[in-house]
């Protein structure tokens, strides 16, 4: 009887680990691609002769080669684009700090969630905040 007990509640915390462990590797993807494509995206901004196009191009290139594809590919690089241009129009960004780098790379974060589905869960904007402080102060 004992042996039965033991076993099932092995189990059980074996399916609890393996569930917290796909809860948290999103998050962890995301904000390694966040910091890599909001790298991409501040590098090319700042050449003045950027050939058009080349950002997304790059962006989808980095995508591609972590294994991120389907049909929500083109969405992605998309709203990561717009999220990075809108925050860019509005902020200078020779004179980025440590806030507003967080803002940028929260804002990246938000679009890359949102476009799988994973902002519905409870929490998981203040969640984002603190991923974007770290992945922030770590990129700039």
């Amino acid at each position: 009887m004992s042996i039965f007990f033991f076993t099932a509640v092995f189990f059980l915390l074996l399916l609890a680990a393996v569930l917290i462990g796909r809860a948290v590797r999103p998050h962890r993807i995301a904000k390694k691609h966040a910091r890599k494509i909001c790298g991409l995206y501040v590098q090319y901004s700042q050449t003045e002769h950027s050939e058009e196009g080349r950002w997304e191009k790059t962006a989808e290139a980095y995508l591609r080669s972590r294994k991120y594809s389907g049909p929500d590919l083109e969405s992605l690089v998309t709203l990561i684009r717009c999220s990075c241009e809108d925050f860019m129009a509005r902020q200078d960004v020779l004179k980025t700090n440590r806030q507003k780098a967080a803002e940028l790379v929260r804002r990246v974060l938000l679009a890359e969630l949102s476009l799988r589905g994973l902002t519905r869960r409870a929490g998981e904007v203040e969640r984002i905040h603190g991923l974007a402080e770290d992945a922030a102060g770590k990129f700039f």
